[in-house]
């Protein structure tokens, strides 16, 4: 499996797509930016230890939570990525979880300015 990430032209969020999707509900979009944010770390860790352990059932619920997270911003490698370690850990294959869960950590890298970009007030990143 290859996997590549690309800088993608313009913007990797779209506002007012995401903001369709919130009915308009800008502090609504602000809301969950900040709460995607916050949690980025627990779930990044929790991958990170699940991968560390061999732990295919803890990489699947982790990789789930995050994918569902990433999916209120729309179509994004990162959640793309998760959904693939998601996949692995359902199949208790983790051979090439390590470089997929390397990509991902890249791909977030390039989304969170873009997440920031999102909001109206500025929040601290951890």
């Amino acid at each position: 499996m290859a996997f590549l990430i690309e800088p993608v032209s313009g913007s990797l969020l779209d506002r007012d797509a995401i903001l369709e999707r919130m009915d308009g509900d800008v502090e609504l979009l602000d809301e969950i930016v900040v709460l995607f944010l916050e949690d980025l770390p627990r779930l990044v860790a929790a991958m990170r230890e699940s991968l560390a352990n061999a732990d295919a059932a803890g990489l699947r619920m982790a990789a789930h939570a995050m994918k569902g997270s990433l999916s209120n911003f729309g179509s994004l490698p990162s959640g793309t990525l998760a959904s693939e370690l998601e996949a692995m850990g359902r199949d208790e294959n983790l051979d090439n979880a390590a470089p997929v869960f390397a990509y991902f950590l890249t791909s977030l890298e390039r989304l969170k300015p873009a997440m920031l970009g999102l909001v109206r007030s500025p929040v601290p990143l951890s």
